[in-house]
Order: structure tokens, then C-alpha cells, then sequence
């Protein structure tokens, strides 16, 4: 089955991630308060050569897909994204970044969620779903919950900051979309 042009929410859409984001998107990863929420702590930095490099790698893997995301009545306007990867043998990690506050708050991050996971149990086949997520992201841990994911595992991610990364398992047969 050939990949669907658009992904379709309640309140976003999804499509594929191009060159054309990527100047917004180094906006989002530099930003403080984005990075506690997606990796936990701030970090030094990224520029446009490392954002670059990142799209090539990941445009490149057969195994991997970025779906850039779009509130539903701003279409073509990047928000953030969200990566379905490692896809195979019937498993793939999901990696959100919600980026833009309008996408924050725990219905768009639902959304969204729900939108790329419809999309990776009914058309890519999928049968489990993993995730990692910083604890410091309670609203996406308990968004990912609430749908239906568990955790399996947490894992000291910056000792200096106390910061730990939780994996979560989602199997198909217990997604529960809302």
C-alpha cells in the first residue's frame, strides 16, 4: 500500500516532513522548554548543518517515516512532528516533538498520537508500538496511557539532572482511541 499524502485528526493533520520545515523546526529543538519536554533536559544547541544532516539520515532509512504535523485549520504550517521508526517485523517506535504550543495541550497531543497510531495499526500492519519518553513529560506519559500504552521500563537518563526515560509498550489489541 502506497503512503497516504495526509494523515487525517480531529484537530491536526499529519504529512510527510520536508526540507521546507526544517528552519521551524531548528527553532523548536533550540528551545528550552521543547527540549525538557522531549529529552528531558536543555542541551546545547543544534544548527542548521547538524538539522540537515538529521533529515538526510532520516529521509534515507527505509525503515522510517516523519510526519510533520499541522493544526487542522492552519494547514501548511509545521507544529511540530512526529517519526514512526525501526519499522519492523510488525513493531515500530513512534518519537512525538510537540513543538508548538498550540499543539501542547493534552487533546492535541491525543490527536495526534491517535492520528500516527490509527495510521501504523491499520494501513502499516503494525502490531506493537514503543515509545520513549522523558518522565519529565507527564502530559504526553499520561496521553500515552490513556491510549493504551504501558510502561515496561525506566531507565536513568541524566544522573546530574534526575532525569529517567520511560519505554512503552502498545499492542494493537489494546489501543484504545478515544
Amino acid at each position: 500500500m502506497a503512503k497516504p499524502e495526509r494523515l487525517f485528526g480531529k484537530h491536526v493533520v499529519l504529512r510527510p516532513l520536508t526540507r521546507d520545515d526544517l528552519d521551524l523546526r531548528l527553532k523548536w529543538v533550540n528551545d528550552p522548554e521543547v527540549q525538557r519536554m522531549s529529552v528531558g533536559i536543555t542541551t546545547s544547541g543544534n544548527d542548521e548543518y547538524d538539522m540537515r544532516v538529521w533529515f538526510h539520515m532520516v529521509s534515507e532509512d527505509p525503515l522510517s517515516e516523519q510526519w510533520a504535523v499541522e493544526l487542522a485549520d492552519a494547514q501548511g504550517v509545521y507544529a511540530g512532528d512526529v517519526d514512526l521508526h525501526s519499522i519492523m517485523g510488525g513493531e515500530a517506535t513512534i518519537s512525538p516533538l510537540f513543538a508548538d504550543p498550540r499543539i501542547r495541550p493534552r487533546p492535541m497531543r491525543q490527536d495526534v498520537l491517535e492520528t500516527i497510531l490509527r495510521y501504523g495499526f491499520e494501513q502499516k500492519g503494525l502490531q506493537t508500538v514503543w515509545a520513549q519518553i522523558p518522565d519529565t513529560d507527564r502530559d504526553t506519559l499520561a496521553v500515552m496511557e490513556q491510549l493504551g500504552f504501558e510502561r515496561v521500563e525506566v531507565a536513568l537518563l541524566d544522573f546530574i539532572e534526575g532525569v529517567s526515560e520511560v519505554t512503552l509498550r502498545l499492542d494493537r489489541a489494546v489501543f484504545r482511541p478515544d
